[in-house]
């Protein structure tokens, strides 16, 4: 499964804040591979047809909107959901 290649029964025993971590570092990686493309691909292009009026690095990455981390998550929601998953 993944780049990990971890068997379905692996995934199973991870917790919440692992499956969490896992999922930040793949969209870490997947934002730097779109810098790239933006500054290497994108910016070029738009200032070539566009000129002064292309659009800048803010304005192509706008869609991003990162939350603030959760902390920790209390000890009773992780035994509840520990019983039913």
């Amino acid at each position: 499964m993944g780049e990990l290649e971890l068997r379905p029964e692996e995934f199973g025993n991870y917790t919440i804040a692992e499956i969490d971590a896992m999922f930040r570092g793949w969209q870490r990686r997947y934002e730097h591979l779109e810098d790239l493309f933006i500054v290497d691909c994108a910016m070029p292009v738009y200032r070539g047809a566009y000129g002064r009026k292309a659009p800048t690095y803010r304005q192509l990455t706008k869609h991003r909107h990162h939350d603030k981390p959760v902390g920790e998550i209390p000890q009773d929601v992780v035994d509840f959901w520990h019983k039913h998953l």
